[in-house]
């Protein structure tokens, strides 16, 4: 998927030599952070961070600050 604001989480596979093989943004309207990045168990991945949206793929019940945000792919 494309990127969805102003920053976002933006996870990249690149070959050897540093060519694209495919990539995804994950996030809000406003401003994502993505703090860290482990491969799970089963071959994916959970990016955590921080966010201030509320909106696209940022969901639920949010305060005015920053938000912990945790994404895992598949």
């Amino acid at each position: 998927s494309g990127l969805h604001g102003f920053t976002d989480f933006w996870l990249v596979k690149v070959d050897k030599v540093g060519n694209f093989l495919w990539q995804s943004g994950y996030g809000g309207q406003i401003g994502q952070m993505c703090r860290d990045i482990k491969i799970t168990p089963s071959g994916g991945f959970i990016l955590t961070g921080e966010t201030n949206s509320t909106t696209g793929m940022v969901t639920g019940n949010h305060s005015s600050n920053k938000d912990i945000w945790i994404v895992e792919t598949d």
